[in-house]
């Protein structure tokens, strides 16, 4: 199961990596090209096939996926893809180990408010850098996700993929903001850590 997540999780970024560069050739064929462009287009639309498919495949296996490597571990191994697609991009990151401890849906949530935000900044930011942070208190869960690019349209703050962030955060009644302080665009979620927060601290006493 692992072996299947790590192939899966990894096949994200590169299915990305080659859309990101499909797009760019067909921006750049000539117009007159029509043999050239059709066959860049149905690239396109290969990839997001498959796009479509690997993420129906990770929403099957995340949840056991996350169950068996840990949540830290697991999000550690999303940061790591990260810096393979983007190896210019400076991937730092704050991750409390006891998040391990934190299992079901707020386990769920925790990874993909965190891979859609880094998305979004591998999509949109032109950052040098992002700062991912994730920590879990007696009361709640921090996470944030922070980067020094070229932030976001005032008019459309929930435009660029991060209603979906939203919607999960609400459904546990968590809150979600999108900052712009000092230079830099930040996401930060709060969630209701519940009865997570003491078996975490159990544990890591123990």
């Amino acid at each position: 199961l692992a072996e299947a997540g790590y192939v899966s999780v990894s096949t994200g970024p590169l299915l990305f990596g080659i859309r990101a560069n499909t797009v760019a050739l067909l921006e750049s064929i000539p117009s007159g090209e029509a043999k050239l462009s059709s066959a860049a287009e149905g690239i396109l639309q290969s990839v997001e096939t498959l796009q479509q498919a690997n993420r129906r495949i990770l929403d099957r296996l995340r949840p056991l996926y996350i169950q068996e490597l840990g949540l830290e571990r697991s999000i550690q191994t999303l940061l790591q893809n990260v810096k393979t697609q983007a190896p210019d991009l400076k991937v730092t990151s704050q991750i409390d180990t006891t998040l391990n401890d934190v299992d079901g849906l707020l386990s769920q949530t925790i990874y993909r408010v965190i891979q859609e935000a880094v998305t979004n900044v591998l999509r949109h930011a032109r950052a040098n850098a992002v700062h991912v942070v994730a920590d879990i208190n007696d009361r709640e869960v921090i996470v944030e996700v922070s980067d020094d690019g070229i932030g976001f349209p005032a008019d459309r703050l929930f435009g660029r993929g991060l209603t979906g962030m939203l919607e999960r955060a609400r459904a546990l009644s968590g809150t979600l903001e999108l900052l712009r302080e000092q230079g830099r665009t930040c996401v930060r979620c709060r969630l209701p850590a519940g009865d997570s927060a003491a078996h975490a601290r159990g544990a890591e006493r123990s």
